[in-house]
């Protein structure tokens, strides 16, 4: 697996970090498009995508930073010598590989390249001859074999399939997955692409492709090698590829929609800043959410049953989820409005929420949650943003305690003051003095080594959102960890 030319040029000095930044988005613009009139509509950005996909070679990266004029032609050369040498094959067993990919995928904000890199590793991972992304065509009301890759990819490119016909119509139209390892006795199989390709389709691997629960189409990986046919386990992969590819596909989305609302700031507002900033950095967050599911990875590989693989799968997903909600809440946070929809909501239910998402990281993380209430305690709040918030000051304090530790929520009634006290404690490493009065600053991240600074800005926001103040309350000197208490009106 080949390293990123603009990593080794980073490296080496022949560039700096904001230059290559630059040429980066130079780069997904002219790959992409400008579609900034259309950047809510996924399919739209998917058709862009796929009429560049052929001219993807006009917008090497390589290409672009010669035209901007921030490199030459001899460093380059350099660069692209010491990306030979150094490419590494992927090694270990599948669930290894898989790690590596994913990490590889979600370094890139490039969609054509993403996409097409997903379909080459989803074929090599579960031992296959081809794979196709194939997208629904609203507009026409037809399925279009959008980036092939294998043997016949250039005739089967293009090629449309009726919605109501074929195992791939089938996974898009049921929104399920299947397993065919004899496509001749099926009767869902659509024998026509095989004619104009010339190709011999034998067995089949097909899950659905979604974004937010959108339907978009299908993935498909054909001819399993040897003369075995696809597993149970070959289908929990490539689900996972699928989540992969939903989530890069709304991350170009997003990036356009960030890249949108930055360039309405012409000002010195603190704003530009932090957009300029987000539009950058929030695929690190993304990547670092993807801690977790290294995890759940590692347990499909020991348990390789049917419901084990089942159950870590609903894992994967629940993670997956959870990083396109902090990437909502980047944008929410970007725009300045939250759109907070109260409800009445018993404190237990809110604890019995928090624990749901929590319950494996404590595990795993050997943190020990804590809580005490007054059973009858209610509030008045936006249920799943006052949940984030606390999940944000739970993400927090885990850094905190890499060696385990205790997480505690504790919340009482004020009625005199017309309140509801809730403090959130851990007993971490706690927050040093000098940058106590910074922790609420976007893009501030202190002694981490991934992260945008987002999460505490984001708590604050919401928290003010409801009327309400956090505050990080001073500890005593024998004390150790952080203590935070957020008000809000009763």
């Amino acid at each position: 697996m080949k390293r990123y030319l603009g990593d080794i040029l980073v490296e080496q000095g022949y560039i700096n970090i904001n230059s290559l930044n630059y040429a980066l988005e130079y780069q997904v613009r002219r790959l992409i498009g400008d579609i900034r009139t259309h950047y809510t509509d996924l399919f739209a950005i998917l058709q862009i995508a796929r009429s560049k996909y052929n001219k993807r070679g006009e917008h090497l990266l390589g290409k672009i930073l010669l035209e901007l004029n921030l490199t030459t032609e001899e460093i380059l050369r350099k660069a692209l010598k010491l990306q030979e040498e150094i490419e590494k094959p992927l090694i270990g067993d599948k669930f290894q590989k898989l790690k590596a990919i994913v990490t590889r995928i979600n370094s890139s904000y490039n969609l054509v390249d993403i996409l097409n890199q997903i379909l080459i590793y989803a074929t090599e991972i579960v031992a296959a001859e081809s794979s196709s992304l194939v997208i629904y065509d609203k507009r026409n009301d037809k399925l279009v074999i959008l980036v092939p890759t294998g043997p016949k990819a250039d005739k089967v490119r293009e090629l449309e399939i009726p919605p109501d016909r074929g195992i791939v119509g089938w996974t898009y139209k049921n929104n399920r997955s299947l397993i065919i390892n004899n496509v001749r006795e099926d009767e869902r199989f659509y024998e026509e692409i095989d004619k104009l390709s010339g190709y011999r389709t034998r067995n089949i691997l097909c899950v659905p492709l979604s974004v937010k629960g959108e339907r978009i189409g299908a993935i498909e990986v054909i001819n399993k090698n040897g003369n075995g046919g696809f597993t149970e386990e070959d289908l929990t992969l490539l689900e996972i590829f699928a989540a992969e590819s939903g989530i890069a596909i709304d991350n170009t989305r997003l990036y356009y929609e960030l890249s949108e609302q930055r360039s309405r700031y012409t000002n010195k507002n603190k704003k530009l800043e932090i957009l300029k900033q987000i539009s950058k950095t929030f695929l690190n967050d993304l990547q670092n959410s993807y801690i977790p599911v290294t995890g759940y990875i590692d347990l499909i590989r020991k348990n390789t049953q049917d419901n084990s693989i089942r159950k870590y799968a609903s894992f994967i997903k629940r993670e997956l989820e959870s990083v396109i909600s902090k990437t909502e809440d980047i944008l929410q946070f970007s725009r300045g409005s939250w759109g907070i929809a109260r409800k009445r909501i018993s404190f237990n239910e809110i604890i019995d929420r928090f624990k749901a998402k929590t319950w494996s990281v404590c595990r795993l993380s050997n943190i020990n949650f804590l809580y005490e209430f007054d059973k009858e305690l209610a509030l008045r709040v936006d249920p799943e943003k006052f949940i984030r918030c606390l999940l944000y000051l739970f993400n927090n304090s885990r850094e905190a305690m890499p060696r385990g530790g205790i997480f505690k929520i504790e919340a009482k009634s004020l009625p005199r003051e017309h309140l509801v006290e809730i403090l959130v404690s851990d007993t971490g490493e706690g927050i040093p003095g000098d940058i106590r009065d910074k922790i609420f600053e976007p893009l501030f991240s202190a002694n981490k080594k991934y992260g945008a600074g987002m999460g505490l800005s984001i708590c604050k926001s919401i928290i003010e959102a409801h009327e309400g103040e956090i505050e990080l309350l001073e500890l005593s000197k024998t004390q150790r960890g952080t203590l935070f208490k957020i008000t809000l009106p009763i």
